[in-house]
């Protein structure tokens, strides 16, 4: 252990020496010399007893860790009931160097920390640029993490704490976690800094996921960020002894800490290669996947993940052209064609890839890629679109994006599409960009709306009517909407009104590929694709026997949930992309921040439809091609209740706290409202069971999470991981209020 222990600090030998370089701070209140000819301290890692905790014994411990090595390329011995288990990472590798470098899981973790002129020197040397940008994202995951216990700490590239956020007196507080603590992981064992950098990815180490047996009361999660050069910055590690966290918690802390290394790392490339143009990957990979390029079309840098998504390499940095890497243009004109998403092919890897503008030259935004604050600037005229219809369809929302990746996999395949969604929501535009991209966008498309035709008229109009079929019929009959479609496209809107009678026909028509028109016997062979729509709940108008089940299923090959407006991460995108489609040919109006505010705060019932009425008439109203929050109409913004005005939820008085307690509280965060019961601290979770306790983590990191972000739900969600729709269903669930 002392050898390896010295190893982890030799690197730091040719830095300037104190009389006091070879101690080291006290962590935990034990005194351990590593050299009794020295006057040195050691960080002795102890904690309570992980039989405690844990409910399990060292022997247990070792007997699981050696099970789940042994177990690696068996996956039918790693099947399991628990599907907690699923949000847990992969420590077989880590364990697996471990035991490889002579650790044994029942050795006491033995964590060196440099002097203090060392630790200032590190912090130099990580530069001020990147060390001022870090510490403002472990300060913003304080305020959403600090009141379950986390503690936030910056590590450097080689796994040295250079930085901490601590709140005073902080429960739950590592005491392992100090400033100048080496945790590589030839130390700490399996550990959150240490499995990151050895693994170049985020990780979370839960509890007993930790080599050492010492060690498994812990919690953490640690994230890499890196350099404009694609090398390893450093990393943001959140870590807790709060044995009331269980892993569905620490999942979310974990999507917390990733999105937060992600946006540091995109704010540090971006900065760097401010004079440039930066192009981003655009897909539901987590990682900063963002390039820059000078106004000729050469390539000035690529962030770590953009290069092995791309096969960049060093020496394509300041040599290759854009076109180089990826097929587009060749010449310069082909950085215009990401002012919108644009799918292209890679050269190297040959796959497709989304990619968009995410700033111009001299600092101008182009796009909300990471978040959805409003620009106030004027932006010219978007030049011709050369992105594909399900593209534009998708935008940047990644519950669009991959509803379009799944689309391509079947399309073309002769399956039905099924489209959900409100009213406006662009069902319509879909169906039309899925027929322009298949093998039938040379056949035609033809569009019915079941609900705009009458009753007494659908039959006719769709299945069509031979000539003197039935009394006013037109002489030469009609061939009727499936026969127009014949080699096409058709879509059938508002399927869920379609009368029960004619669905039985409808469904003969899908069952055998023929139409036989009213009044002719003659059964006519059509082949056509099939999309339908509906905003309606169509298993429940099966319920009830208003919409037949086996229809449901013949016209249900793939579903296709189509997110409202409000829900979707790209809104701010969206409202620039359809004023510019409203005002055509005529300069584009400059919009007011507070004009910007409205517009992103309001619900929108009527989605994109809605969307083109309100912003045709603010362009219209606006003078001196400003618009103001005044020309800015919206039908339903003074009779639509916030979601937290619907709940009405009641803010209960905190109970008288004991003098002695509340010394420990002073620095807390405010209380949080969760069903109906207030929340100060960490401290409230000890005598809860672990179901209630993980409400009460979940309610409150979601109530902070909403705080740091001013409550605009888009951004929250992506702070949290998960979809809007999911967050506004646990903020009605915690009864959490937004406004």
């Amino acid at each position: 252990m002392e050898a390896r222990l010295a190893n982890a600090v030799s690197q730091f030998d040719d830095l300037p020496r104190s009389p006091f370089s070879d101690r080291w701070r006290l962590c935990c209140g034990l005194d351990y010399c590593l050299n009794p000819s020295k006057a040195g301290k050691g960080v002795f890692c102890h904690y309570d007893s992980p039989e405690k905790v844990l409910g399990m014994s060292f022997q247990e411990h070792l007997a699981r860790i050696r099970s789940r090595l042994d177990s690696v390329g068996k996956p039918s011995a790693l099947q399991t009931s628990d599907t907690s288990l699923s949000l847990r990472d992969r420590c077989e590798d880590s364990w697996a160097r471990c035991f490889a470098n002579g650790m044994s899981p029942d050795e006491k973790p033995e964590v060196p920390q440099v002097e203090d002129s060392q630790l200032r020197r590190m912090q130099e040397e990580f530069g001020q640029q990147a060390f001022t940008f870090a510490l403002s994202e472990l300060n913003g995951l304080m305020t959403m993490v600090s009141a379950v216990g986390y503690s936030a700490s910056l590590a450097n590239a080689q796994g040295v704490i250079i930085a901490e956020s601590v709140k005073p007196q902080q429960a739950f507080y590592c005491e392992s976690d100090k400033l100048g603590t080496v945790w590589s992981e030839d130390v700490g064992g399996t550990n959150g800094i240490g499995t990151c950098i050895a693994e170049q990815r985020p990780v979370a180490v839960f509890r007993d996921d930790h080599f050492y047996f010492d060690l498994s009361s812990q919690a953490c999660v640690a994230a890499p960020f890196y350099n404009p050069w694609g090398e390893l910055q450093g990393v943001l590690n959140l870590t807790t002894c709060n044995p009331n966290v269980d892993v569905n918690a620490h999942h979310i802390v974990y999507n917390l800490a990733t999105r937060s290394s992600v946006v540091l790392e995109e704010r540090l490339f971006t900065e760097h290669f401010r004079d440039c143009v930066i192009l981003q990957i655009c897909d539901i990979n987590t990682a900063a996947q963002i390039i820059a390029v000078d106004d000729n079309g050469t390539l000035r840098g690529a962030s770590n993940s953009a290069r092995k998504r791309l096969g960049i390499e060093a020496r394509h940095i300041g040599k290759s052209k854009l076109w180089e890497i990826i097929d587009c243009p060749q010449s310069a004109i082909s950085l215009e064609c990401f002012r919108s998403l644009t799918r292209v092919r890679t050269l190297v890897r040959d796959e497709s890839i989304d990619m968009v503008l995410l700033k111009w030259e001299r600092g101008e935004s182009q796009i909300a890629v990471t978040d959805n604050r409003p620009r106030p600037s004027r932006l010219q005229p978007k030049p011709r679109e050369t992105s594909s219809s399900l593209a534009r369809c998708a935008g940047q929302d990644s519950t669009m994006l991959q509803n379009v990746k799944l689309i391509r996999k079947v399309m073309n395949k002769n399956l039905p599409l099924l489209l959900l969604g409100e009213t406006g929501v662009g069902k319509d535009t879909l169906a039309k960009a899925i027929h322009e991209e298949s093998d039938r966008c040379r056949g035609p498309y033809v569009a019915f709306n079941c609900a705009a035709v009458p009753e007494s008229l659908i039959d006719s109009e769709l299945f069509g009517y031979s000539k003197g079929a039935f009394t006013g019929a037109s002489k030469e009959g009609n061939q009727g909407r499936l026969l127009e479609a014949d080699g096409g496209t058709l879509f059938l809107d508002e399927i869920g009104d379609m009368p029960l009678a004619l669905q039985t026909r409808l469904l003969r028509v899908l069952e055998s590929g023929e139409v036989s028109p009213l009044g002719s016997g003659k059964a006519v062979k059509v082949n056509l694709q099939i999309i339908a729509a509906t905003n309606q709940r169509l298993h429940e108008k099966v319920a009830d026997g208003t919409f037949r089940e086996d229809l449901f299923f013949r016209l249900a090959g793939m579903i296709v949930n189509i997110p409202p407006l409000r829900e979707r991460e790209d809104r701010a995108q969206l409202i620039e992309t359809v004023l510019e489609s409203v005002v055509g040919t005529d300069d584009l109006p400059e919009m007011k921040p507070a004009a910007w505010k409205k517009l992103l705060d309001y619900s929108w019932p009527g989605n994109v439809r809605e969307l083109k009425h309100v912003l045709h008439r603010a362009s219209l109203f606006a003078e001196d091609g400003v618009i103001k929050p005044s020309d800015i109409t919206l039908p339903f913004e003074n009779r639509i209740k916030t979601i937290s005005e619907r709940l009405e939820v009641p803010v209960h008085k905190e109970p008288d706290m004991p003098h002695s307690r509340a010394g420990e509280l002073e620095n807390a965060s405010s209380p949080i409202v969760v069903n109906g019961n207030q929340l100060s601290g960490a401290h409230e979770f000890v005598s809860l069971d672990a179901r209630q306790a993980l409400a009460n983590l979940e309610g409150q990191t979601i109530q902070a999470a909403l705080s740091s972000h001013g409550n605009q739900i888009d951004r929250a969600a992506k702070a949290l991981g998960m979809s809007k729709a999911t967050l506004y269903r646990k903020i009605k669930r915690y009864g959490i209020r937004t406004a």
